[in-house]
């Protein structure tokens, strides 16, 4: 089985290489399972936040939105995942809301990438995930 190479970041038009490369590698390469990872077209980067609580996740979940006021640049995001616990013929019953985790993705879409203001936020995310408990 050959090995995949790992996918360059698409960062968007006018983006510093130079300035943004270390700052993605250090958030791609965090030394835990939680570390922040490139969507499969490379053109941003994705990261799922757990909390003990609802209430501690939507305090996150509001220092974030605050930021991204102030920033004025928005993750695409969620925080309600299904999980299914029975076998493969499954109704509404089968499945399980979580309201506990925070899946945020960040990227530009115009022009299309990466850039700086997405690093930025990333680590701000994972600075309140900090202040907020996030359970790792």
């Amino acid at each position: 089985m050959s090995e995949h190479p790992p996918t360059r970041p698409r960062f968007a038009e006018g983006t510093d290489r130079g300035e943004a490369l270390p700052v993605l590698e250090r958030l791609l390469n965090e030394h835990n399972e939680c570390r922040w990872r490139l969507t499969p077209d490379a053109t941003g980067i994705h990261k799922k936040f757990r909390f003990k609580t609802f209430r501690s996740t939507w305090a996150f979940m509001n220092s974030v939105a605050e930021q991204c006021n102030a920033e004025r640049h928005h993750p695409e995001w969620t925080n309600v995942r299904l999980i299914s616990f029975t076998g493969p013929k499954k109704t509404s019953a089968d499945f399980r809301e979580i309201y506990n985790q925070v899946t945020i993705t960040w990227t530009t879409h115009q022009p299309k990438g990466i850039t700086i203001k997405d690093l930025r936020m990333a680590k701000f995310c994972d600075e309140q995930a900090t202040v907020h408990g996030e359970i790792t």
